[in-house]
């Protein structure tokens, strides 16, 4: 309780006291301000936690393998294959790539077990200048296994820019 009532006085001193109360004289108006502003700092806190998932072993230049065990491991997560701008020794070249994603909380998020990265679709799609997806479940992704005896790209358009 102490801390709760820490953090609507930090949000009670930050308000502006224009009005009928001064700092040191908390009315009942400010406090309400200040509690609701609380509750839904707490609740986007709540909204952007990440997401909870098991770590895979990643091979080093098998990105599509890595997201379909990542996917195996983590059943809530789907694979993606997509269209990437490369940075850094690969500047400028498009390549294909995977990684797997998740609807979290109302967020999209994504996990590229290549480069160990978690972060949110969003920011994942703007740096890596993405131009093309596909996504697939787990389930969809091992008939494909099965079908072409590889853990992708199946796409054509994805294929094309290996």
């Amino acid at each position: 309780m102490k801390r709760e009532a820490r953090k609507v006085f930090d949000a009670y001193s930050r308000m502006d006291h224009s009005g009928p109360c001064y700092p040191s004289e908390p009315c009942a108006r400010c406090l309400g301000y200040a509690e609701t502003e609380v509750r839904d700092l707490e609740a986007t806190r709540a909204l952007s936690a990440e997401p909870t998932f098991i770590r895979v072993r990643a091979e080093r230049g098998h990105c599509f393998k890595n997201a379909l065990r990542f996917a195996g491991r983590n059943r809530m997560w789907t694979i993606v294959h997509g269209i990437p701008l490369g940075r850094g020794a690969i500047s400028g070249i498009r390549f294909a790539h995977a990684w797997n994603e998740v609807e979290h909380n109302g967020a999209r998020w994504c996990y590229d077990a290549a480069i160990d990265l978690l972060a949110p679709a969003e920011m994942f799609y703007l740096i890596g200048a993405i131009e093309y997806t596909v996504r697939y479940s787990y389930d969809e992704a091992k008939k494909l296994v099965d079908e072409t005896g590889h853990a992708g790209p199946w796409d054509d358009k994805v294929n094309s820019a290996e």
